[in-house]
């Protein structure tokens, strides 16, 4: 009975250790009452004995008594569970295996176990990383020259944190300026899935970055200080152009140069920051969509008047081939999951393609 009233108020199970007291106290008071009520013995003697007894015990325990009651602390308030990560204010981290009446057991990072008493920890401040949420985020800092544009480098380092397969895509990764001086500081804040898998997602981060630095001919500087002198004009770093963009989306990968050149003229390069609607549920519209760099998130409206995501959509990835193809309405409504670049394409810069290229419509219609 006791176990369901504290599942209601705590909304979790009861803990081991404050089960196995409790149920010691109820096994004490039943054999009380057993022996006063039923075979009528007084139990005063041995109650007085017994308190005389324990105040002995209790000074020769107190430590242990303290550990005790800390235990049962811990069990009760659950700053942490088995499971969660902590690490207290003398540098103690690893993964909580047992929490008994004594002491907690953390399993550390070189496999071996550090056993310290409740009483302790209970005085001890606790950063616990898988508290509230086991989702756990950080963030990394890369320097660029100042002479590459911001722009750019914030589509690289959003592309590189999206690609990454470590990161999380909810919450969206966001990029930012964080200072400026003979280079520009970028931040990227990211989420991982849970504290021990970040060390492993930031190698991962860190050579997405690389990577994706190196494909735009971005060096990221080093943080020194240095004088520069030139002659001449200063190289310009310039972002790929509009037809490099779209001959990296597959669908546009086997099109000829010339008619990509063609839909390169008249089509129109849109920069959405995070959480702008792109087009809307209903809306009327000709135009197709490709994602160049960021994310995208797909929802609909549910018959009970609410709205539902159906999907994320990434780099190389289209929307709105429907409305293109069929004069349809928007069949959902499209917002910026993060900063993203997208390539708006009409209906009649299609047409000619569609004329040479007739496999896109198949294509696009599946």
């Amino acid at each position: 009975m006791w176990e369901g009233v504290f599942l209601r108020k705590y909304k979790s199970t009861p803990p081991a250790l404050l089960m196995g007291l409790a149920t010691a106290f109820l096994y004490l008071v039943a054999i009380y009452g057993i022996m006063t009520f039923i075979f009528e013995r007084p139990m005063t003697g041995l109650i007085v004995s017994s308190g005389i007894m324990a105040g002995v015990l209790g000074l020769a325990m107190q430590n242990s008594l303290a550990d005790l009651v800390a235990g049962v602390s811990i069990s009760i308030e659950r700053p942490f569970k088995i499971g969660d990560w902590v690490e207290l204010d003398d540098g103690t981290l690893g993964e909580v295996v047992d929490i008994n009446w004594r002491a907690t057991h953390i399993k550390s990072w070189h496999n071996s176990l550090y056993i310290l008493p409740n009483a302790r920890i209970s005085n001890a401040r606790v950063h616990n990383y898988s508290r509230p949420e086991e989702t756990y985020c950080c963030w990394i800092f890369v320097h660029i020259p100042s002479t590459v544009p911001p722009t750019l480098v914030r589509r690289v380092l959003l592309q590189a944190a999206v690609e990454s397969e470590k990161v999380l895509i909810d919450p969206a990764p966001v990029i930012r300026v964080s200072e400026v001086g003979g280079s520009y500081k970028y931040m990227v804040f990211v989420h991982f899935e849970s504290y021990p898998s970040h060390y492993a997602g930031l190698d991962d981060l860190f050579m997405h970055v690389w990577v994706q630095c190196a494909r735009h001919g971005i060096v990221p500087s080093a943080v020194t200080s240095e004088i520069i002198m030139r002659k001449g004009v200063a190289e310009e770093i310039k972002g790929p152009s509009p037809d490099d963009l779209l001959a990296e989306v597959e669908l546009f990968s086997e099109v000829d140069e010339g008619s990509r050149q063609g839909l390169v003229s008249k089509m129109k390069v849109h920069a959405m920051p995070m959480g702008e609607e792109v087009v809307c549920q209903g809306d009327q519209g000709t135009s197709l969509y490709i994602i160049s760099a960021g994310m995208v998130r797909v929802i609909i409206d549910t018959s009970d008047g609410g709205t539902q995501e159906v999907a994320k959509l990434g780099a190389g990835q289209y929307f709105g081939e429907m409305s293109l193809l069929a004069h349809e309405p928007r069949t959902a409504t499209v917002m910026a999951h993060t900063d993203c670049q997208l390539l708006e394409i009409d209906k009649e810069s299609m047409k000619s393609v569609f004329d040479s290229h007739p496999e896109l419509m198949q294509i696009m219609a599946r």
